[in-house]
């Protein structure tokens, strides 16, 4: 692996979601006509005798029947077991009120600038909208069911475009499901959400494609709905759903060709299947994201960059972890980035003291959190970090001293009801490799 240039940039930190109805039909049986050759005349088609409940005296010298007559009861009519097909106009009825419209602000270089978008409840205090909505927001709230409510992020994962918001007070509007399969090809759907800022419109469409890929903003998306539903800047977030109110993906994209022109009839939502699984893994693990502050002199750089390549729904809870972690060592807090250490982990590095012998001239410049791996309470995260340091505690390799190095490292994180922890780490693909910092 040869050198790396790295450029100086104003760098931001990640901060730390068929019934089937019956009818009755007659049935004509054949019995055969006598053995003495007479022709038995055939029963009415219009009316059949009920037999009668009362005994007749028995032929003399034959043997009493022991039957019992039965009484042929009633069919049900259809209409009384058939729970009507629903429509449209109904299912849209029925969930409008738990579409939120969402409205968010951003800090920049060119000043503050805001955006729009859509989302729906899941909870009565839990919304799901697409990552990109939320994504560096200084500020979000949420209408819903008619009330204004502020907003925090529970989990986001950008690379799958989903994201959990709570909201401070809790709605009473509806609260949709996820399908538990994807919707065949050719099926009815239909989006809601709040296109261009106007008011919550539907529009109806079919599924055109599964499992599909999308690159957004050089990120490759998968787990991908097609649909020519018609949808538009503000849709992001929002629901496609099913006739019977089932949401079956989350609206995030239309195509755009190579000239950035969006295309009608080509649009993309995030999977239900993979959606709630991001939902619940949240539910189960969630650390609140903070949001990114305005503080005036935006353009002023902070410490280092924290890139998130890794799908895994964890991911941006873990790289908050790491990030902290490495902004404790650059700003000389040392005892903070000590404390994100499982207490095991603590003992095994002999004390806070000799753990931080040699911080003192080193700088994290760079992290990206490339792969996530395992479920549950303990995983493990592959990152690329990049770090300069004093030639006195150069990392020992061979060669010349380095005093920018790239770092490829796997932790362990254990997930302890609060936080995630490091548990662990060791050096994958060798030793660290010697970089530069250029203009």
């Amino acid at each position: 692996m040869g050198s790396r240039q790295f450029g100086k940039r104003a760098i931001s930190g990640v901060a730390l979601s068929v019934m089937m109805g019956m009818t009755a039909t007659g049935c004509v049986v054949l019995n055969p006509g006598p053995s003495s050759g007479e022709v038995t005349p055939p029963a009415s088609s219009t009316s059949a005798p009920i037999p009668s409940t009362t005994a007749k005296p028995a032929a003399e010298g034959a043997t009493p029947s022991t039957s019992t007559p039965t009484i042929p009861k009633p069919s049900t009519p259809a209409s009384a077991t058939t729970k009507p097909a629903p429509t449209w106009p109904d299912t849209a009825k029925e969930v409008q009120d738990g579409v939120a419209r969402l409205q968010t602000t951003q800090c920049d270089a060119d000043g503050q600038s805001s955006g729009s978008g859509t989302g729906f409840l899941v909870a009565d205090d839990l919304l799901v909208t697409a990552a990109h909505v939320v994504k560096n927001a200084s500020t979000i709230t949420a209408v819903v069911d008619g009330q204004l409510t502020g907003v925090q992020v529970l989990g986001s994962n950008n690379v799958a475009d989903v994201a959990l918001l709570r909201l401070t007070r809790a709605s009473k509007g509806h609260i949709f499901s996820f399908g538990t399969e994807d919707p065949p090809i050719g099926t009815t759907v239909a989006a809601l959400g709040f296109p261009h800022h106007q008011e919550l419109s539907f529009s109806q469409g079919t599924v055109s494609g599964l499992n599909r890929e999308f690159v957004r903003e050089g990120a490759r998306q998968s787990h991908l709905i097609q649909t020519d539903t018609p949808t538009n800047p503000g849709n992001s977030g929002g629901p496609m759903i099913t006739i019977d109110g089932s949401v079956a993906g989350i609206i995030v994209s239309k195509f755009d060709d190579t000239e950035s022109r969006s295309i009608e009839g080509l649009g993309f939502a995030v999977a239900a299947t993979r959606a709630s699984a991001a939902v619940k893994e949240w539910e189960e693990r969630a650390v609140p994201i903070a949001l990114k502050p305005c503080t005036g002199d935006v353009s002023e750089p902070v410490v280092f960059e924290t890139t998130i390549t890794s799908e895994h729904d964890q991911a941006e809870n873990i790289a908050q972890t790491l990030q902290a972690h490495g902004q404790g060592i650059n700003d000389g807090a040392y005892a903070a980035a000590f404390n994100l250490f499982t207490p095991q982990l603590q003992r095994k590095a002999g004390g806070l003291d000799e753990w931080s012998t040699g911080l003192a001239t080193t700088v994290w410049v760079d992290l990206d959190v490339m792969d996530v791996s395992g479920h549950g309470n303990d995983v493990k995260a592959k990152v690329q970090m990049v770090s300069l340091q004093a030639v006195e505690d150069a990392p020992d390799v061979p060669g010349a001293p380095q005093t920018c190095s790239v770092w490829n490292i796997e932790y362990s994180m254990h997930w302890d009801g609060i936080q995630w922890l490091i548990t662990g780490s060791r050096r994958i693909d060798g030793p660290p490799v010697a970089c530069e910092i250029g203009d």
